[in-house]
């Protein structure tokens, strides 16, 4: 017998509970039954049964918009078993019908399988479609690029021979002779090619593929047939302009068909606000864009169109809090995509650890070869890291990749100023010639005329950049006559041209215009406050006109926020030195001898701080 005492519960000082509310220990609960009625639910009798098909159709429906694609799954798989009992051998039309439908449920793997068995996807252009799909899907693009479907993408009128002439596309190929349909399934089939538009459909995957595997002249042909071919194809429209697949002229016309479609350009559809933001990212707001892709991305989730815009905004941002929730948030739902790394690579870029920046950039490019966009942000993040040759490499790959834009060749030209080479100009003139009226190239090629102590021509350029950016639209910016420097008092600038209005700053001090120099930098002061080559400026141009205590009160500002700087130092030291001989008492000096000396000037103008350049 068990010796132990037992301590009664009441004697428990820790026990809040009445004792009445303890109930003796009961039998364990038996499990709840559901008995169904085997006469009312007959699986292969009743709900299988040829008369209730329409009810099985209903449910695959059902699943199928719901998104519960497992179970649509077995609905389908069993309504073809069903329609198919009694056949000795395949029917075609069937057969189509249960592709399609497991198409529906992205059921890739078993679509590739069925149709590599059956070989049907070389006897016509419906099974074609679906099989190209499915190996799109899987991401077998080079087996897309010579899958044998020759004759019959001719007789859907795909121009295969369009292919050939491009090197290295192997698309359309022939294997031997195929066995026809018989008409009545092939007038079944092509019914359904046409009122689906495959053949549309077909070119568009083409299109995608050969983007992917940077074949951009295929890509062209095939994607422009796709949007003759169908014109409610905007992914064909979409990838044509994103690309930049067509020269001026035919984008232009591509615009005008676009355009007659107004009622798909809806002022709320996220498409056309995810170009609004681009067009502002592009014109330096970041802010702005910021604002629409947020947005765009509360409403409708993970937003692709705008997912570039949004993490190039939150970049330019340094918003590296909000870079790291949409990073993980990426990474969860998406971890094959190249965009999930590539926004990791950008968390990592805006805290400036370049070492872990690089290796998800690296894993981003990897990913995708022809992502062009992460081949451009890897050349900057090597640039930063002051790895010039290989960040050239990588701007040479974006150019080969980003075909007719001008950002590629405008940092290539960048990184040849910081090497010293002279090809730097003609990167600048192929890149004004892509894009002619965009301040950021027009302004890169200021600040290269500057370097070159070019100054008439550099100020011109700045000035022209200046307008671009106050108005807008180049007709207004050629037609204004007033002078810039009072423009600039009230107008409203991002701070994104920070740099510009300094550079003109330090270009109109080269050129003797002190006091426009000292307008432009006190304009670059209300962007930011604490812009030592700024305020070293202004002191310079204030020494320049005579105003030595103007200028040392601005060489004080200056050292007072970066107090090594030795250029600033040395200023101030020469103006210092020189003082006694610029001042005299002011009832015998003359207005002339106010001014410094030529000899004196040129060598504290020797040493004038560089032009700022526009960071990457």
């Amino acid at each position: 017998m068990d010796n132990r005492t037992l301590t009664p519960l009441s004697c428990v000082s820790n026990s809040r509970v009445p004792l009445r509310h303890f109930t003796p220990r009961t039998q364990p609960q038996q499990p709840l039954r559901m008995d169904f009625d085997e006469d009312s639910f007959d699986m292969d009798s009743t709900f299988m049964s040829s008369e209730n098909l329409s009810s099985v159709e209903d449910a695959i429906r059902r699943f199928t918009s719901s998104g519960d694609f497992s179970t649509a799954v077995l609905f389908i798989d069993a309504s073809y078993a069903k329609q198919c009992e009694g056949d000795t051998s395949l029917d075609i039309v069937k057969f189509a019908r249960h592709i399609q439908a497991l198409a529906s449920v992205h059921e890739w793997m078993r679509i590739r399988a069925m149709l590599e068995e059956t070989k049907l996807f070389r006897r016509h252009i419906f099974f074609a479609y679906f099989y190209i799909s499915a190996l799109f899907h899987l991401r077998l693009y080079t087996e897309i690029r010579s899958a044998p479907l020759g004759p019959v993408l001719e007789q859907a009128g795909v121009p295969t021979k369009y292919f050939q002439l491009v090197e290295g596309v192997e698309c359309g190929g022939y294997v031997g002779e195929c066995t026809p349909l018989n008409a009545e399934d092939a007038r079944i089939l092509q019914g359904m090619v046409d009122d689906y538009k495959l053949n549309s459909g077909m070119l568009l995957v083409y299109g995608r593929t050969f983007l992917i595997l940077e074949y951009r002249e295929a890509a062209c042909r095939c994607l422009s047939l796709a949007f003759m071919k169908d014109r409610d194809c905007l992914l064909a429209q979409q990838l044509l302009t994103r690309y930049k697949l067509l020269d001026t002229i035919q984008e232009a016309k591509l615009k005008r068909l676009v355009s007659e479609r107004s009622s798909l350009n809806l002022p709320l559809d996220p498409r056309v606000r995810s170009v609004h933001a681009e067009e502002l990212l592009g014109r330096g707001d970041a802010s702005a864009a910021f604002k629409i892709t947020n947005d765009i991305i509360k409403k409708h989730g993970i937003y692709m169109d705008c997912i570039l815009t949004h993490i190039g905004a939150l970049t330019q941002l340094e918003n590296a809090e909000e870079l790291f929730l949409l990073a993980h948030r990426l990474v969860d739902t998406m971890p094959d995509h190249e965009y999930a790394w590539y926004a990791v690579s950008m968390y990592y870029f805006a805290c400036k650890n370049i070492p872990a920046a690089k290796n998800f950039m690296n894993k981003a490019t990897m990913m995708n070869t022809g992502f062009g966009e992460g081949w451009l942000a890897y050349g900057h993040i090597l640039s930063a890291d002051s790895e010039n040759d290989q960040a050239l490499n990588c701007y040479y790959r974006a150019s080969r990749i980003l075909e007719r834009h001008f950002e590629p060749l405008l940092y290539v030209a960048k990184q040849y100023c910081k090497s010293g080479v002279k090809l730097a100009d003609q990167f600048l003139e192929d890149a004004a010639k892509l894009s002619p009226t965009n301040p950021i190239v027009i302004h890169e090629q200021g600040t290269l005329a500057y370097n070159k102590c070019d100054f008439p021509a550099s100020i011109k350029l700045l000035h022209r950049a200046l307008s671009l950016v106050l108005f807008e639209d180049p007709d207004l910016a050629q037609s204004n006559t007033k002078p810039l420097v009072q423009i600039i008092r009230n107008a409203p600038i991002n701070e994104f041209w920070e740099p510009l209005i300094n550079n003109l700053g330090h270009c109109s001090r080269r050129l003797g215009a002190n006091e426009d120099a000292i307008a432009y930098h006190q304009r670059a002061l209300l962007m930011n406050p604490r812009n030592v080559q700024a305020l070293t400026s202004i002191a310079m141009a204030y020494a320049a006109l005579g105003e030595i205590e103007d200028s040392a009160i601005f060489f004080h500002k200056s050292l007072a926020i970066c107090p090594y700087d030795e250029l600033t130092r040395a200023a101030l030291e020469a103006i210092t030195s020189t003082h006694a001989d610029f001042v005299v008492p002011k009832q015998e000096q003359p207005i002339e001898d106010k001014l410094m000396s030529s000899e004196e000037l040129d060598k504290l103008l020797s040493r004038t701080t560089p032009v700022q350049k526009k960071a990457c």
